[in-house]
């Protein structure tokens, strides 16, 4: 025996069906969005550079100004080489990029070395 509903029949099933989703869509449209907190963040939004990086990336800036001319990879290493020769021949002197190579292992470990001796230099200062 069939039971009589309000959704017996498969049109009226339907129907409720495409309802239901579109009052779903509506509310997620309307919703407004809650900007998550951490422990203790107090609502300021972090960014993903810290101090160290943005020292790093400023120093990229005004590196970048003085290579000019050249391929892409030839002002990467020019820019590199500007930013700290020191971490430029631990990581590059002896293997600098090259023509459509792109290392992310050794740019990850140019910006580490350059953000410890940046560290060095700070702690130094301070004492």
């Amino acid at each position: 025996p069939m039971v009589r509903g309000w959704a017996s029949s498969p049109s009226m099933a339907r129907s409720v069906a495409v309802l239901a989703v579109a009052l779903l869509l509506v509310a997620c449209e309307t919703a407004v969005p809650v900007e998550a907190k951490g422990k203790g963040s107090k609502g300021k939004r972090k960014t993903h550079l810290g101090g160290v990086d943005k020292e790093y990336y400023k120093l990229r800036d005004e590196c970048t100004g003085g290579c000019t001319g050249g391929s892409d990879v030839q002002k990467e290493n020019c820019v590199l080489l500007c930013v700290s020769p020191e971490c430029y021949e631990k990581i590059y002197g002896s293997d600098p990029l090259e023509e459509g190579e792109l290392d992310t292992t050794r740019g990850r470990l140019f910006r580490t070395c350059v953000r410890t001796k940046d560290k060095r230099k700070a702690t130094q200062q301070e004492l």
